[in-house]
């Protein structure tokens, strides 16, 4: 989104300059005034643009879908353009391409659970499904649930309320397995910090996140994450 690639530089002042020069703006239209997202603020220098361009940069609405009403009176913004939501329905939006950016990590889940199932006899496929199917869920929930319940999680990192969430899908997914004690003591390590992780990406897609938070969320997540990974994996081989 915008407010996230203009906080990380991808949305900047010199890619805008690139991009202009590259589909040649000059030729195809005659006014040198460009609508940026207000969002766009944090990454773009207007009079730098100015400077280098030749084109007048102006803030409009949070949301292209209220262009039309800014342009009606004269490139005018309401408090209502001016506002940044991020209602049920915008982080919803959102979701599933935080589903599809989580492939490769679905994809290990597959290889793992596979592994895991060994060795191939009649029993497989039901050990197989029964490592799969918890592992799943918590890709589900990081990335699709989460997005949902974050206006009612308890803690400000969303790395911690998607470990608070992963650990409790982990509790419930080895009792509805039927899993014994040491199964599901060995589930939870590995669902937290998968949903947690899952949880932790989603920084990048909220509006209300800044880049140095986020990146102080991640040195302090990574380690304690992994490590937890790591025990129950090594729980559940032994």
């Amino acid at each position: 989104n915008v407010w996230c690639a203009a906080g990380k530089g991808t949305f900047s002042t010199r890619e805008l300059e690139q991009r202009l020069m590259l589909v040649k703006l000059d030729q195809v239209v005659s006014h040198r005034t460009l609508i940026l997202p207000q969002l766009a603020a944090s990454g773009v220098s207007a009079h730098e643009v100015k400077a280098a361009t030749g084109y007048t940069v102006r803030y409009g609405p949070v949301r292209a879908s209220d262009i039309p009403a800014y342009l009606a009176p004269g490139m005018r913004k309401d408090d209502a353009m001016r506002r940044v939501r991020f209602r049920f329905a915008d982080r919803m939006a959102i979701a599933p391409a935080e589903l599809s950016h989580a492939w490769i990590l679905i994809l290990a889940v597959l290889a793992g659970s596979a592994l895991f199932g060994l060795p191939v006899d009649p029993g497989y496929v039901a050990r197989w499904l029964r490592t799969l199917l918890p592992l799943l869920g918590a890709v589900l929930l990081g990335t699709l649930a989460f997005p949902a319940l974050l206006p009612v999680l308890p803690f400000r990192a969303f790395s911690l309320n998607g470990a608070l969430l992963g650990a409790v899908w982990g509790a419930a997914a080895a009792a509805m397995a039927g899993m014994t004690v040491a199964g599901g003591a060995a589930l939870i390590p590995i669902t937290t910090p998968i949903v947690a992780f899952l949880a932790m990406n989603f920084t990048g897609s909220s509006t209300f996140t800044c880049q140095p938070g986020a990146e102080l969320e991640v040195k302090r997540g990574a380690i304690p994450m992994l490590v937890s990974l790591v025990l129950g994996v090594g729980l559940d081989v032994a």
